[in-house]
């Protein structure tokens, strides 16, 4: 048998914030079992800041409003810097900007329920001035994420700046000074001296092409599209490709096999792909690329034989700045890069594991008209 429900009872000016304070202890709690059923791996730390205080300035601004000492409806000073807290810690901690407008409005659900359940109805203008002190809270929290989040854009641009500077500063001193000593002691071109000067000025030139590509995508230049050999666009990575250690490259691609794209970002992908393939892999091994077609989709794969991933790295791979070596050469955003350029071509860019053997980076795209 169904529990009789209460009937609502409009009551005095003042209900509101007397119901809310005699009840805050469960308001926070309703409140924080939600966010843990909707973010169970979060701590209770990380769900609530913020929250305690916006709840309590709502309080006070109700108290104030009923004793007629402020009809602006703005919140305390406490409860602003509050959920401007909020606004940023939620941004640090990984959450989209969605989460932090439901929030507040989880608080005001929270309230309305608990004011059904108790059988109160408080006067309309105090919902009112709820619904004020909750638009105020989600305003400043929202400035708040959105100036944290362009702080952090700033960083890492920075940080890329810099990065990608120390690498090209590097590859050109080496370059460099292999090329004085090639003069000095008058060495042909074909000794160990040559070869180091050529890889250093391969990795100046991987560089230039990588941050190019960077700054198209993030300028929001349109994809060009043509039509291209895939084994074209192998070879021409292979050819720029500096294998060290023994390591070989081996083509598996079938011929006539063509896709639709942008020459400069495709390019720019499969070099990062293949490097990274060279770099991991172990002595004297094989990195295979291959292609095929399946459908409308094109699927280009770097195997390498790296000896396989740790657990949690696949994840993680393709977020900006992230390198998974001892060997620090790079600025971390080839993958980023990578995956950018694909999603700009409407296909997808993931990575299988082979534990103990290595993994293969798997690009899929349309093959275009």
């Amino acid at each position: 048998m169904l529990a009789p429900v209460r009937s609502l009872q409009f009551g005095a000016p003042g209900m509101l914030h007397d119901l809310m304070s005699r009840h805050r202890a469960a308001i926070l709690e309703q409140c924080l079992r939600q966010l843990k059923s909707d973010y169970p791996e979060r701590s209770e730390a990380e769900l609530m800041d913020g929250l305690p205080g916006f709840l309590d300035g709502a309080i006070v601004r109700l108290q104030d409003d009923c004793a007629a000492t402020n009809g602006g409806g703005q919140l305390p000073s406490s409860a602003e810097s509050a959920t401007a807290r909020h606004g940023l810690e939620r941004r640090r901690q990984g959450f989209d900007m969605a989460s932090v407008v439901r929030d507040y409005t989880l608080i005001a659900e929270v309230v309305s329920g608990l004011a059904i359940e108790h059988g109160e109805a408080p006067a309309p203008r105090e919902f009112q001035l709820l619904t004020r002190c909750i638009d105020e809270a989600i305003k400043s929290a929202v400035e708040s994420y959105r100036l944290e989040e362009r702080s952090f854009e700033a960083r890492e641009r920075a940080e890329y700046l810099g990065q990608l500077a120390h690498e090209l500063r590097n590859a050109v001193s080496t370059a460099l000074m292999g090329f004085e000593m090639i003069q000095r002691s008058r060495l042909g071109g074909d000794g160990h001296t040559a070869d180091v000067v050529r890889r250093a000025l391969r990795e100046s030139a991987q560089l230039i092409n990588q941050t190019l590509a960077e700054t198209r995508l993030s300028s929001g230049v349109i994809v060009e599209r043509e039509r291209l050999l895939v084994a074209g666009l192998f070879e021409e990575v292979v050819a720029a490709a500096f294998p060290e250690r023994e390591i070989a490259l081996d083509l598996d691609v079938a011929p006539g096999l063509e896709v639709v794209g942008d020459q400069r970002l495709l390019l720019s992908t499969l070099s990062n792909l293949v490097q990274n393939a060279i770099k991991f892999s172990a002595d004297q091994q094989r990195v295979v690329l291959r292609a095929r077609a399946n459908g409308d989709q094109v699927y280009m794969e770097i195997e390498d034989r790296c000896g396989g991933l740790p657990e949690g790295v696949c994840e993680r791979m393709f977020q900006p700045f992230v390198q998974q070596s001892p060997d620090r050469r790079g600025v971390g955003l080839g993958l980023s890069i990578a995956r950018r350029a694909i999603e700009a071509h409407g296909g997808t860019i993931d990575v299988r594991n082979m534990p103990g053997v290595g993994c293969v980076f798997s690009v899929s795209i349309p093959r275009g008209c």
